[in-house]
C-alpha cells in the first residue's frame, strides 16, 4: 500500500471517529487520567527493574558502578 493512500486512509477514519464525539465523552475522559498515569508509572518501575535484574546478572561489574554512582 502507498504511503499516501494509507496516510488518507488513516484520516478518513479518524474523521469518522473524531466525528462521533460528544462534549460529554470529552468530560469524561478526565477519569481516566489516574488510571493511565498509575499504568505509566508501573510500566516504567517494571522496565527499571528489570534492567536491574538483567544488569545484575549479566554485567555485575556495571552494576557495582552504577551502584556507587548513585550512593
Amino acid at each position: 500500500m502507498p504511503p499516501w493512500l494509507r496516510r488518507a486512509a488513516q484520516v478518513a477514519s479518524g474523521y469518522c471517529i473524531g466525528s462521533a464525539v460528544t462534549r460529554g465523552q470529552l468530560l469524561q475522559m478526565g477519569q481516566l487520567a489516574l488510571p493511565a498515569a498509575a499504568l505509566c508509572l508501573g510500566y516504567m518501575v517494571c522496565c527499571v527493574g528489570m534492567g536491574l535484574v538483567g544488569v545484575t546478572l549479566v554485567f555485575p561489574q556495571i552494576f557495582n558502578v552504577v551502584v556507587t554512582v548513585l550512593a
